[in-house]
């Protein structure tokens, strides 16, 4: 599975004339540097395999020990990731003297410093809802041997198999 442009539409405000494939260099860093942090060899395997329930992807409702709860979903944990680096990287553009900041001539490029700001906070919300996507996989044991200890500090994951 995997997002598209319309997905992280979904979630955030993203320009409709911006190329496919400026956001799709994102979307597959996301999808290699960042879930795989994330996700436990088991859960992985089913990502890449297209294995996942809808439920787990998109997110959801479920019942645990006779309450209801819900969760974010691996795409919106995978959209926020994405988005992070769009937003961080994404005014860079391949000119013929190296990489350039697009700027329009009525347009302001926001300072590094916002964009750090910006990437920031989309990878900790990333990260928080990935928080709702483990407690629903914990609870419904979907991967018995997929335990998460996690930092919210330092975004320090650790998996034991």
């Amino acid at each position: 599975m995997k997002i598209t442009k319309d997905d992280i539409l979904e979630f955030r405000q993203l320009s409709n004339k911006r190329d496919d494939k400026i956001i799709n260099q994102y979307i597959d860093d996301a999808e290699v540097i960042d879930l795989p942090d994330l996700m436990c060899p088991d859960l992985l395997n089913d990502y890449e395999n297209d294995n996942l329930t809808e439920l787990l992807w998109s997110g959801g409702k479920y019942d645990y020990q006779g309450k209801t709860y819900s969760h974010a979903g691996i795409k919106s944990v995978f959209v926020h990731y994405a988005y992070a680096r769009y937003v961080y990287f994404g005014s860079q553009m391949d000119a013929m003297n190296g990489l350039s900041s697009f700027n329009r001539e009525n347009s302001q490029t926001i300072s590094d410093k916002e964009r750090q700001i910006m990437y920031t906070a989309n990878r900790q919300k990333a990260f928080r809802l990935w928080e709702t996507v483990l407690r629903y996989i914990e609870r419904a044991n979907l991967y018995p041997n997929c335990y998460c200890t996690t930092s919210t500090n330092n975004f320090k994951i650790s998996k034991i198999v």
